[in-house]
């Protein structure tokens, strides 16, 4: 799965990259339900339509001019370790 978000203002983004399994635990799904989360999902944490996803990051790319962080142009983004 990839996950993405972007600050447009600030010219900065930054992606995660891993692996995500569905967790059909109800309780998991209660105990971290939020009341303004009906917005979007009225029928509860226990509508079947709402899904508790386990998300693990294997990488994240970052690009953030204000800070001076970008990608070479001939490497592209560096893998850590």
């Amino acid at each position: 799965m990839t996950l993405a978000y972007q600050f447009t203002p600030a010219n900065q983004y930054v992606t995660l990259i891993g692996r995500a399994t569905v967790n059909d635990d109800i309780e998991a799904r209660n105990a971290i339900w939020q009341p303004g989360s009906l917005r979007w999902h009225p029928g509860g944490p226990n509508d079947p339509n709402v899904v508790l996803i386990d998300f693990v990051a294997d990488r994240i790319e970052l690009w953030s001019s204000k800070d001076g962080i970008v990608p070479d142009p001939l490497k592209g983004h560096l893998k850590a370790g």
